[in-house]
């Protein structure tokens, strides 16, 4: 383990200090030591948060998140307000910035919101009574939907259970209520992996 370690460098320092008597082992101590503590502690903390960490998607999963993500970003017009409802660890509000906020139009004038819009105040309502709010402040956004089936791998994961389980009570309010706020859907795409994203777009 890490204490074997330690004592094999101490051995390596007591041989280099035979073969070079004006070496010491103090003398090693601002480098030596001080890295060997210091990748001990990093190894350590590794060691103790791996366990807790959402694994990195592979295989059919990375697939099915790519094909989301690829879509839901093909949906999106930059001219219009954009809302994306359901977000989650790997399909997050970053990861759409990173994709759109390059695209010049996004760049340029891109008005983009995640889940339930921030209210004013305590008064705000509930996340649907926000969303409402602000698609009407916002005439002619775009709302986009990424459902997560209770079967789907991505729903049992920490990140969803603790963080992220009211986007998707989200999601299903809008899909629910959509028409009484002004909209239509206008189109649908169900993915492998329990991943469904939908577009919507106001009544004409």
């Amino acid at each position: 383990g890490f204490s074997a370690g330690f004592a094999q460098m101490r051995c390596d320092a007591g041989r280099l200090t035979r073969f070079h008597p004006n070496l010491t082992f103090a003398g090693l101590r601002p480098s030596l030591v001080s890295v060997t503590v210091a990748f001990a502690i990093a190894v350590a903390s590794w060691l103790h948060w791996l366990p807790r960490l959402q694994p990195v998607w592979g295989g059919a999963s990375a697939d099915a998140a790519r094909a989301a993500a690829a879509q839901v970003v093909g949906w999106q017009d930059g001219n219009q307000p954009v809302l994306i409802i359901g977000t989650f660890g790997e399909l997050s509000p970053p990861l759409f910035e990173w994709r759109l906020r390059p695209l010049p139009v996004f760049a340029e004038r891109g008005n983009i919101q995640y889940d339930a819009p921030p209210g004013s105040g305590d008064d705000a309502g509930s996340d649907l009574e926000k969303v409402g709010a602000w698609l009407e402040q916002n005439p002619g956004a775009q709302v986009t939907l990424i459902q997560v089936a209770p079967e789907s791998p991505f729903y049992g994961t920490d990140d969803m259970q603790k963080k992220n389980l009211w986007r998707q009570t989200l999601v299903n309010e809008f899909a629910q209520h959509y028409a009484s706020l002004g909209y239509q859907l206008a189109d649908t795409k169900t993915l492998s992996q329990g991943l469904t994203v939908s577009f919507y777009r106001p009544q004409s």
